[in-house]
């Protein structure tokens, strides 16, 4: 039976050192997976710094004037505050298709007038742009009544019209007649 009690002995003791060795083995797992998953944390963060270098490394384009071209007409559009500068000022378009409409127009109208024509203007942008150009001074070129929402071009009045050549004074003052 000694030998016996011995070998149970044995075999506990065999148990006991599988049992430390499993749980020392599930410790270096639970260890293993922690740094796989503080691994993974940095391999995003890691992601997320290349994308933005890689964006940052083909910056947009900056409104810089080019200080010589050989050939202008190939260039890309002159660009003013990161924005394309456009060929016509929407001042210009307003004033053309109030025109166009008569020399007197709402808001809508010239709007749509200009929406026919191709260019795609806010309402606000046209309201906007009117009354920018009714209190331009000397003479403004548009005017309108207040809150009415009814623009009308002014024509440019020659004070001159209607008087012969020779009857005109001169800027300066003199009479234009010899001495």
């Amino acid at each position: 039976m000694n030998d016996l009690a011995e070998i149970i002995k044995q075999a506990e003791a065999d148990v006991q050192e599988q049992e430390a060795l499993a749980a020392s083995a599930d410790a270096r797992a639970a260890a293993a997976q922690a740094d796989a998953a503080a691994a993974r944390e940095k391999l995003a963060e890691a992601r997320i710094v290349l994308e933005w270098l890689r964006r940052r490394s083909h910056p947009q384009p900056v409104a810089a004037f080019p200080l010589k071209q050989a050939d202008p007409s190939a260039s890309q559009p002159l660009m003013r505050f990161g924005r394309p500068v456009p060929e016509e000022t929407l001042t210009d378009l307003c004033q053309r298709a109030l025109e166009g409409l008569g020399g007197t127009a709402t808001n809508k109208q010239i709007r749509d007038r200009l929406n026919r024509d191709g260019h795609d203007v806010d309402l606000d942008k046209v309201r906007g742009t009117l009354k920018y150009l009714s209190r331009k001074k000397p003479a403004p070129p548009v005017t309108t009544e207040r809150g009415s929402g009814l623009w009308r071009l002014q024509r440019p009045v020659t004070p001159d019209a209607g008087v012969p050549s020779a009857a005109k004074a001169t800027l300066n003052g003199a009479t234009g007649g010899e001495p």
